[in-house]
């Protein structure tokens, strides 16, 4: 029989969830549901992880005589959370039962004002915990690896900081331990990193490809708390071993050595913003804070089950997080498209025009018909937080704030009117779809000619694989800046190719080992481009 949920007494007032320690993988996951008030002073662990998809069939926890039904991956995630041993014993003890918060079984899903009421106390609930754990999903050698790997660059990084405080006489300051990690990972570090322990370094692109880093609820789970301990299958790892192994590959060269394809991109970002929510040195992280608009830039990339999540995960973070505009708020009348069209107006009242506008109308959906039903109530110039942004800024909108925003909107708020100063006019605009698939084939060609040379067993495996992505990296710059100037500009050669068109065939058939010259350029010759593509 469902667990019947009892309404809370008061808004501030929460439930745990008390779970039974077992060491049998075989029994069924049994707890109880208790309800605290914030006067308790109830020591409690707050669980983040991802949900993962919903299925017809899905397991359960026993809360007494009734259950609760939960999706696959939290169902793993507490079967190794109640696996805890007591030294001691043979068996797991009852005074090992851990009291959770699990928004999964803490918050009365089906009750949309509950939920709503809840999620506005989410940043108190993961920074009141004793600590909060973070369950990545199994593991295996790759992710162990990744993890090792992390923690090496980590310890590395201690040692020689202190080495380089000593020798300075100095203490610790933030300017002296950022401008250590350049010395640290110099360029002949780098280089013996990618030669001898290229390995690792896919581990951790591995690592990272685990679905909670997109999630876009864990930023603010993540950043309030100080007690962090990441699993990962039987693994546990404080984020103090992990936190400047984070670092080194989100704000030093270290990543670029390993991205191969456009989702070690996103992975990366994901990364990025993560360590970017907090201040990140030797004295621990500390929560940085912004405006949501900001937030919301930042978090473009994370995914949320519930569109409208990616503002509200985000309130409990921001420096106007508790405006209306992102009260949590899951009522029908609450539309995504609603949602952020408030968000977008609050923000164009605020005096950010130029950043809304900069924000809108960019993102990599191309089905208009899905588009004219999805987005039916939201107009063009509101920015669709669901989407992630294709086409970058072109231009710096710093001379934007110095010229004061003239605009209005209709009666129904849709339709916004801007007093502009025209500078020039677009000629021609060129999807970003060409890139994309020019960069898919790349992709493919060079993983084909990696794994041949995989197969073959070849010792210079690992300088192939470098040069093949240093290749593919080379493809990309120089094609987006062809893409703004040669290309839009009509730009051909003799045999009727694009400039798209012949950086790709000469890539492939490099990465493949053949030879293939640009074509002589019909309107002036061709810039000399023999050494972008000598392998050396």
């Amino acid at each position: 029989m469902q667990y019947q949920y009892k309404p809370l007494e008061s808004p501030r007032d929460t439930r745990l969830f008390k779970l039974r320690a077992s060491e049998d993988a075989q029994t069924e996951i049994e707890g109880e549901i208790v309800h605290v008030s914030p006067s308790d002073n109830v020591a409690y662990e707050a669980v983040s992880y991802y949900w993962g998809t919903r299925s017809s069939v899905e397991p359960t926890v026993s809360v007494g005589s009734h259950s609760i039904s939960i999706t696959s991956n939290l169902h793993a995630a507490l079967l190794r959370l109640r696996n805890v041993r007591d030294p001691g014993t043979t068996q797991a003890s009852s005074d090992l039962d851990r009291l959770l918060w699990i928004d999964a079984l803490c918050i009365n899903q089906a009750d949309l004002a509950e939920r709503a009421q809840q999620v506005r106390h989410m940043r108190q609930i993961y920074q009141n915990a004793t600590g909060v754990i973070v369950w990545l999903g199994d593991s295996d050698d790759q992710t162990l690896a990744g993890i090792n790997f992390l923690k090496e660059i980590g310890y590395g990084f201690s040692s020689f900081y202190s080495a380089r405080l000593e020798e300075l006489s100095a203490e610790h300051s933030k300017e002296i331990w950022r401008s250590t990690w350049a010395e640290y990972l110099n360029e002949e570090r780098l280089e013996y990193i990618n030669k001898s322990r290229y390995s690792d370094l896919l581990a951790v692109t591995h690592l990272l490809e685990k679905a909670w880093f997109g999630r876009a609820w864990i930023i603010q789970e993540f950043a309030v708390n100080d007690k962090v301990m990441f699993v990962c299958g039987d693994v546990e790892v404080p984020h103090k071993d992990l936190r400047r192994g984070f670092y080194a590959f989100t704000k030093t060269p270290l990543h670029h050595q390993v991205v191969q394809k456009p989702s070690d991109v996103h992975n990366f970002r994901h990364l990025e913003t993560l360590v970017s929510a907090t201040d990140v040195d030797e004295e621990g992280p500390q929560e940085l804070q912004m405006q949501m608009l900001k937030y919301l830039v930042a978090s473009r990339e994370f995914g949320a089950q519930d569109p409208r999540d990616k503002v509200f995960a985000l309130a409990g973070l921001a420096l106007d997080g508790t405006r209306t505009p992102f009260e949590a708020n899951y009522e029908f009348d609450n539309s995504v498209e609603l949602l952020y069209h408030r968000v977008a107006v609050h923000y164009l009242k605020a005096g950010s025009l130029a950043e809304v506008l900069m924000e809108a109308g960019l993102n990599y959906s191309t089905d208009l018909d899905e588009r004219a039903k999805s987005d039916s109530r939201m107009p063009s110039w509101v920015p669709d937080w669901r989407q992630y942004v294709s086409a970058r800024r072109m231009l710096n909108n710093d001379s934007a704030r110095q010229v004061p925003a003239v605009f209005s909107l209709s009666d129904d708020g849709m339709a916004l009117k801007v007093r502009c100063y025209v500078l020039d006019k677009v000629q021609l605009a060129v999807s970003s779809r060409s890139f994309r698939e020019a960069y898919d084939e790349v992709y493919a060609a060079s993983a084909d000619a990696m794994g041949e040379q995989t197969a073959a067993k070849e010792p210079t495996e690992p300088h192939v694989s470098q040069f093949l992505s240093d290749l593919r990296r080379t493809f990309c710059n120089q094609l987006k800046s062809y893409v703004s100037t040669r290309y839009a500009n009509g730009w051909r050669y003799y045999n009727g190719q694009d400039h798209v068109e012949a950086l790709r065939g000469r890539f492939i058939a490099t990465a493949k080992g053949h030879s293939h010259p640009l074509p002589t350029s019909r309107m002036r010759p061709e810039p000399d481009m023999t050494m972008l593509w000598q392998s050396g």
